[in-house]
């Protein structure tokens, strides 16, 4: 062999490792629409308006791929849609992602609860199909959570935190498209802004509201929801 040949190899396979490496962007928000197909998930919902039968709103992603945070963006909400709210839950999540712990603010029947509890932890099975969401090249994953509700993802491992909206995570990358068809849900991303020129130093946790943890507050979503239809539905989506 060509004693020349190993150090060249070795140097072809660094600068080829470099160069993957840089691919990989760690700082950076992705802005999902979250959307529900609220004519199919509550039977008082009526519209004949074809868009009009989806709730929309948007949130946004942020990670310095230590740590993340996922929130919705302030909005407007008219008196006309303030009933909506007993359907559809919203929530600041943190995420620790190394440590694999997560600490959410969330809103259930006009209390404010603390959670403070492990990443749910998903066995992803990973498929061939691509798909291009805000840009980049996304494959297809699909797990279950509890069990019972399939979720379907769409990851790109050019975004380098194993993210995605809620507290789905466990992707060897960030999660641009999900859909949880048990929720008649769908998010979606529709921007991506890197800030590897001005990394993310610090990112807000939430710290109101009455600390619990995850099963705790599923009996508490179990009683007060008991006598709504489809309400395992909402508690497991509050959950999440």
């Amino acid at each position: 062999m060509n004693q020349n040949f190993k150090p060249m190899a070795i140097w072809v396979c660094l600068v080829f490792s470099i160069q993957v490496q840089a691919q990989f962007i760690k700082n950076y928000t992705v802005t999902y629409e979250k959307k529900i197909n609220m004519a199919k998930l509550s039977k008082w919902w009526r519209s004949d308006d074809k868009d009009g039968k989806f709730w929309k709103d948007n949130f946004t992603l942020k990670t310095n791929s230590v740590f993340a945070s996922y929130e919705r963006v302030e909005k407007d909400i008219s008196e006309e849609s303030n009933w909506v709210w007993g359907h559809v839950s919203y929530s600041q999540t943190f995420l620790d992602i190394a440590g694999g712990k997560q600490t959410s603010q969330k809103e259930v029947s006009e209390k404010t609860f603390l959670v403070q509890d492990s990443i749910p932890k998903l066995q992803w099975h990973i498929h061939d199909e691509v798909r291009i969401i805000a840009g980049y090249p996304c494959r297809k994953a699909m797990a279950k959570f509890k069990d019972s509700v399939v979720i379907v993802a769409y990851f790109t491992e050019q975004l380098y935190a194993p993210i995605g909206p809620e507290s789905i995570t466990g992707l060897p990358g960030t999660i641009l498209g999900m859909v949880i068809p048990m929720f008649e849900t769908t998010w979606l991303a529709t921007s991506v802004v890197s800030h590897e020129m001005n990394p993310l130093n610090t990112i807000p946790q939430p710290k109101k509201g009455e600390k619990t943890n995850l099963k705790a507050l599923e009996d508490i979503l179990k009683r007060t929801y008991k006598e709504y239809d489809n309400a395992y539905k909402l508690v497991l989506r509050i959950l999440l």
